[in-house]
């Protein structure tokens, strides 16, 4: 009789734990998936910055390159100015 009793007793605490257990699975799931959503949410932001600054570096680069162009067009201009100024300038001894 005292072993059918004890036996029920250890029983009803495996099943406790159990419970317990299955509990603590529940929650630790519940966690683990709020964290690889968060890890995801952050990848997918830290891409988002990655493209973004991506393509604010090629913008950048496409001001650059238009600024140079348009640089080396104004120094082709000021070369081509002088050069006329140099053909038309009268020189000073032909003034007497």
């Amino acid at each position: 009789m005292c072993t059918a009793s004890e036996d029920l007793k250890v029983d009803m605490h495996i099943d406790t734990l159990n419970q317990h257990w299955g509990g603590f699975q529940v929650l630790f799931d519940r966690d683990r998936r709020e964290l690889e959503e968060r890890v995801k949410e952050q990848r997918d932001k830290e891409a988002r910055k990655q493209e973004e600054l991506r393509l604010k570096e090629k913008q950048i680069a496409e001001e650059n390159q238009r600024h140079e162009r348009e640089a080396a067009a104004i120094a082709q201009e000021c070369e081509a100015i002088e050069r006329e100024c140099a053909v038309l300038k009268v020189p000073t001894y032909l003034y007497f």
